[in-house]
């Protein structure tokens, strides 16, 4: 009986040991593809931040071109009292220039404050600048949809600029007014620097942040 008994014990014993060594190798596989799991998903952060760096270097460079500076030189020579929609042809290089930064900031590929470190100066002065002949383009095509994503980007800067998520019709506008009460100073910075060939400092924005959007 006592036989009986201790054999029953052992097997017992060896029972729990199993299961402990299950646990354990449960506990360790858990722990194996957690840290895997951190590891993509570091290295896909770190790739998106580096391609991130990648288009604003591409980006920067394409500003400080010959192509760029000679198109900010006939923009801010321009008179845009008497709105011309067909004035707007020798503003396309630079305003398709900023276009495209919007539409990368709308997919994601370029955080919106590394836009306003970068080019957030330019984008609001040109546009302002260029606003009324672009609403006089649309009223004359058919084409409402003209330059809108770089509108977009306009009014989201205003919002990151008054720190809110949205701006009533008349805090855009005395956004607006106050750019435009310092464009003639602007226009002049802009031949100086486009005529002497100097390029432009790269963080000329509000506030230095990460790349990531973090302050």
């Amino acid at each position: 009986m006592a036989k009986f008994w201790r054999n029953k014990l052992q097997k017992k014993k060896r029972t729990e040991k199993k299961v402990v060594k299950w646990e354990a190798i449960t506990a360790i596989s858990t722990l194996v593809l957690t840290l895997g799991v951190f590891v993509a998903t570091y290295q896909l952060y770190l790739s998106k931040k580096v391609a991130t760096f990648d288009f604003i270097e591409r980006l920067d460079k394409e500003f400080n071109s010959e192509r760029i500076e000679k198109a900010r030189e006939i923009t801010v020579d321009l008179n845009f009292t008497n709105p011309d929609a067909n004035e707007l042809v020798q503003c396309e290089p630079l305003l398709n220039y900023f276009n495209k930064i919007a539409c990368l900031e709308d997919k994601g590929m370029i955080p919106l404050e590394a836009i306003d470190e970068y080019w957030g100066y330019w984008i609001e002065r040109y546009w302002v600048l260029c606003e009324k002949p672009v609403y006089a383009w649309r009223t004359e095509n058919p084409d409402d949809g003209y330059y809108e994503s770089l509108e977009t980007l306009f009014n989201k800067l205003a919002k990151l600029s008054y720190k809110k998520k949205e701006l009533t019709s008349r805090e855009l506008e005395t956004y607006k007014n106050k750019i435009t009460k310092g464009l003639e100073e602007f226009k002049i910075e802009e031949k100086q620097c486009c005529g002497l060939g100097v390029n432009v400092p790269q963080l000329s924005g509000r506030t230095n942040v990460a790349l990531d959007g973090k302050h």
